[in-house]
């Protein structure tokens, strides 16, 4: 008399796919050229890249009418963009996203930019937002335009100011941009930052 008893259970295991991965924007560089800011990035998606729009701040959104290579039929793409900042003052955000032939968006990037105004002659600046890559002298001369003709700092080691002459200094003078030091900035006309 011992009666055992087996249960046996069997299990449908189906498998559904996840939602697909969104396509996404990366940030190559930044730069501000006499006031205009110039934009790289890359769309990438696991499906087509059909579109890219920016928008400032709370505006509309601009449809950006074709990557660098001229068609949008790829999964990766890369975009530029150029904002001319004269029109702006004070703290703003640029947003970047993409579509793809999914019908997906991706999560807008978002890039902060604070336009200053500088008047002719001599100007004490100061970073306040964190240069997307490394800053020096000679990119805050080319991001002013040719209005700046010195960008000098004070160098507490040696107790003596050091001087950037934009198309005159050899590039061991360029020095770097940190956020939250100030530098002298000499220019023959009124400008932005």
């Amino acid at each position: 008399g011992n009666n055992a008893t087996t249960k046996v259970q069997y299990f449908t295991v189906i498998t559904t796919p996840g939602p697909p991965s969104l396509p996404t924007v990366t940030v190559d560089e930044v730069l501000v050229d006499s006031g205009v800011i110039k934009i790289n990035a890359t769309l990438s998606s696991s499906a087509t890249i059909t579109g890219a729009q920016y928008a400032i701040d709370d505006s509309s959104p601009t449809n950006i009418p074709s990557p660098i290579d001229g068609k949008y039929d790829s999964t990766t793409e890369k975009i530029h963009i150029e904002i001319d900042a004269h029109s702006y003052k004070n703290l703003h955000k640029i947003y970047i996203r993409c579509t793809d032939a999914q019908g997906y968006s991706s999560q807008w990037t978002s890039l902060s930019f604070n336009v200053r105004s500088l008047a002719k002659r001599y100007n004490l600046i100061a970073l306040t937002l964190t240069p997307p890559s490394t800053y020096t002298a000679k990119d805050l001369a080319r991001s002013i335009g040719s209005s700046a003709t010195l960008i000098a700092r004070w160098n507490p080691a040696t107790q003596k100011f050091a001087g950037y002459v934009p198309g005159l200094s050899p590039i061991e003078q360029n020095f770097p941009i940190n956020l939250g030091e100030g530098y002298f900035v000499y220019l023959t006309s009124d400008s932005i930052l």
